[in-house]
């Protein structure tokens, strides 16, 4: 999929940004305007129950140099979703 598992892993898990430096890139135009399509979808984000804290997940795979599909975006949200949550 090109994704920077170090970037997911942050999404996953906010504490672990202590342990990886920011990225020194902007994202690319392509990958913002696929992002925004995404976004605009109401009946898909309704149909996979996408929250306003799913979006801002998602607004951090900005950071990617890679467009990503709406499937994939789909995926990571639910790989998100079924981390256990620390008690």
């Amino acid at each position: 999929m090109g994704i920077d598992w170090q970037v997911l892993l942050v999404l996953a898990q906010p504490d672990a940004k202590a342990l990886s430096a920011e990225p020194a890139f902007k994202p690319s135009r392509k990958t913002a305007l696929s992002r925004q399509q995404f976004v605009k979808d109401q009946a898909l984000l309704a149909c996979y129950h996408v929250t306003k804290r799913g979006l801002e997940a998602l607004e951090h795979l900005n950071l990617l140099e890679t467009r990503l599909s709406a499937k994939e975006l789909l995926t990571i949200l639910t790989l998100i979703r079924e981390i256990p949550k620390p008690k």
